[in-house]
């Protein structure tokens, strides 16, 4: 391939050379042919000063070598460890974690190069998510490759649930096991030294429920009877502290949130906030507040959640309203479905297979906005579901819709009449799904008249959609029209979909995931709910997003102001009543995060977080105790470093201090393999040193291209033709 540094040049010759053979053709002197060595002289220097040049590809072989990212982090001691011998490979080892730190994400961006082969040696356990590497890893043309040796025998158990709980509640906790061996062992756990039965809930996971009648610390502690590599990791102690309820103050209108929190908290209801908040742990603000009531308030270490609408920007809110309108209303529809024999199976039409089909595929496709109910209809209409949003209902009422049984005779105004009563006077939509047929028994009921009667008067527009071959389309055409709706035949019908997908229904709904699984409230926790309606709002800097749809739409966002503990819940209604209905955890974490110590409020009072080796057990308390450093009004705080794992005891109080985290998970992550093939590596095992080598001579491998200058020819041609031209005019006789 030819190209031309300076094709610019090559445009002005060609403008150039016009004039030049003019000018030459003007010489009356200049013999014939000797103007064709001018312009062609003069080309090639133009030629030669867009220093062309060709482009050449060869293939370029390296040396191999073998660069190894190792990760050194405490869980990887339970692998082993083979020496990679190799012969003419150049080895270079970089370390990408070490100790109590598992950031593997962080480590292998840090330490990879543009078109780098990796050999990692790592158990794939990280502290951090390992979503987005590949793109990293591809963004630099890299590869990852795993070396995937033996483990060592061992098993790890551990206690999730809640750390704290007040008297009387219903507590869940999950007992988990990791294996690197073929076991089926069931841990033992026992609760303040009573044996308790486990639920086996999934491989190497079981749970049980809990209720503390009595205040103060209960006891929980699980083992695992095998002697592996790890000794310590096959017990784990749990301290629970069973406190007095929190007192907590809602502002805003009763409603269900207050009455399911009541198990966990003792609740008050206010319509504006009282003078005096001291006795309170945390404010949950449904409606808007006069900001200069909480400051103080919050600022001094207590708590505050919003749950309502978002109009106005607080200071004290860890996020602001954007100002945009979103239109998160979906449709309301009814639908109608002839249930008659004439539509069944065994009828003339044989179509209600076709009718089911119809209405489930619309309540699959609609987006979970739109809120849609049922209506079935033989000689009488009976409800399936009222309308509700199918982020809520859609799996229950496909299922309802998909049993439904064919009888009786066809009365279609029986069927507009049950959605009609079901919708009342309220805008909306109904879809009637039928083959239109007015058998006898019909027309003695008057069931033409009838229909049309109830069709002219529909406060919502009505569709109607033909099914079967011998569709009375003439009659489901009239009452749609008289409906002030549209008729379509069954294979029109796939539009249903698009015409309720307008006004921001696909944004309305969302699937809520959570951002920061670091964070106490989202801790080990899996959020699976779907909200309707999310608040335009933007985080502020400094704060924290927890959680949020899938498409990015904030839901719940937190921060410090003061010492005090705010979060924003940015969608759902302000009682959180679907969320609570779906994930009542995520509401309850969120307000004892936001309420902290409970005991504060207290004239006496002492707090110990349970820990883990390799950091320290953390104690807050408003009694000045051995160890501990004053640190305000009736505050002292200080730390301890327990020499052993167990339950342990500080001025009367125990707190639990636990193997290192490090441990827990052992054995290969096997959910983050899939990261090597997205980066085209390979899984090697020891023994695999001949493919090893192999596909890195292949990678050695690569074609080269380059640019070859043609500058250098063109001189030497312009010389030749110059000496020749001033040859032939020397034996011209030229002077």
């Amino acid at each position: 391939m030819i190209g031309f540094e300076r094709p610019e040049v090559l445009i002005l010759l060609l403008g150039v050379l016009p004039m030049l053979y003019a000018g030459l053709k003007a010489d009356k002197r200049f013999k014939e042919g000797l103007w064709a060595s001018k312009i062609l002289t003069f080309s090639l220097i133009v030629l030669a000063l867009t220093y062309p040049f060709i482009e050449t590809s060869s293939q370029l072989t390296e040396d191999p070598e073998l660069e190894v990212l190792e990760d050194r982090s405490m869980s990887t001691e339970i692998l082993e460890d083979p020496e990679l011998e190799f012969e003419d490979v150049e080895k270079t080892s970089r370390v990408i974690a070490s100790g109590n730190s598992s950031n593997l994400k962080d480590g292998i961006v840090r330490n990879i190069e543009r078109n780098g082969n990796y050999l990692l040696k790592t158990d794939l356990q990280s502290d951090q998510s390992l979503e987005g590497l590949e793109d990293k890893i591809n963004e630099r043309n890299a590869t990852l490759n795993l070396l995937k040796t033996d483990t060592k025998d061992d098993i790890s158990v551990s206690i999730n649930g809640p750390d704290s709980t007040v008297p009387g509640a219903d507590n869940r906790y999950k007992v988990e096991t990791y294996s690197t061996v073929d076991s089926e062992l069931e841990p033992s756990v026992k609760v303040n030294g009573e044996p308790v039965g486990l639920e086996d809930t999934d491989e190497g996971r079981w749970s049980f429920e809990e209720s503390f009648e009595n205040e103060g610390v209960q006891t929980i502690e699980a083992e695992i009877d095998y002697d592996g590599y790890f000794n310590s990791n096959q017990k784990y102690y749990k301290a629970v502290d069973v406190r007095e309820k929190p007192e907590t103050l809602i502002l805003g209108e009763r409603g269900s949130l207050g009455e399911q929190l009541e198990t966990f908290y003792n609740v008050e209801h206010t319509s504006s906030l009282p003078e005096d908040l001291s006795d309170y742990h945390s404010v949950i603000a449904k409606q808007d507040f006069d900001e200069t009531e909480l400051v103080d308030y919050v600022a001094e270490g207590n708590g505050l959640v919003h749950t309502g609408d978002l109009e106005e920007d607080y200071d004290i809110l860890p996020v602001s309203p954007t100002g945009e309108d979103q239109d998160t209303d979906g449709a309301q529809i009814m639908l109608v479905i002839d249930a008659s024999h004439t539509t069944g199976t065994e009828g003339p039409t044989g179509n209600i297979e076709e009718s089911i089909d119809i209405a489930y595929a619309l309540v699959d496709q609609l987006p979970g906005n739109n809120e849609v109910g049922a209506v079935a209809y033989q000689q009488e209409a009976y409800l399936i579901s009222e309308p509700e949003p199918l982020v809520y209902n859609r799996e229950n009422l496909k299922e309802d819709i998909s049993r439904i049984e064919t009888e009786g005779n066809t009365f279609h105004h029986k069927g507009l009449k049950g959605a009609e009563d079901a919708l009342g006077d309220e805008e909306g939509n109904i879809i009637m799904i039928s083959d239109g047929i007015i058998h006898p028994l019909g027309e003695e009921e008057n069931t033409y008249e009838k229909a049309s009667d109830i069709a002219s008067r529909l406060s919502q527009q009505l569709i109607t959609v033909g099914v079967g071959e011998d569709t009375n389309e003439e009659f489901l055409r009239e009452l749609s029209n008289l409906g002030g709706g549209t008729y379509m035949d069954a294979e029109e019908s796939s539009q249903l979909n698009f015409m309720f997908d307008a006004g921001g229904a696909e944004t309305g709904t969302g699937e809520l995931g959570v951002l920061d699984s670091t964070h106490f409230i989202t801790e080990n926790l899996e959020v699976s709910a779907q909200v309707l309606g999310f608040n335009p709002v933007e985080p502020k800097t400094g704060s924290d997003r927890l959680v949020a749809s899938a498409d990015g739409e904030p839901f719940l966002t937190t921060w410090n102001y003061g010492v005090g503990r705010v979060a924003s819940f940015t969608g759902d209604d302000p009682d959180l009543s679907n969320l609570m209905s779906q994930e009542p955890s995520l509401v309850t974490r969120t307000l004892s995060w936001t309420v902290g110590d409970p005991e504060r409020n207290r004239e006496e009072w002492l707090n110990i977080e349970s820990a883990r080796e390799g950091e320290t057990v953390d104690v807050r308390s408003s009694e000045n105790f051995e160890k501990l450093t004053r640190e305000g009004d009736n505050l002292y705080t200080g730390e301890i470093e327990p020499k052993s794992t167990g339950f342990h005891n500080f001025e009367g109080k125990t707190y639990s201090y636990n193997y290192n985290k490090q441990i827990e998970r052992i054995g290969y992550n096997e959910e983050n393999k899939d990261i090597i093939s997205r980066t085209g590596g390979h899984i090697y095992e020891p023994g695999d040193e001949e493919d090893i080598v192999s596909d890195l001579e292949t990678h050695a491998e690569r074609e080269v291209t380059t640019e070859k200058s043609l500058t250098g020819y063109l001189l030497l041609l312009i010389l030749v033709i110059f000496l020749s031209e001033v040859g032939y005019r020397k034996y011209r006789g030229k002077k």
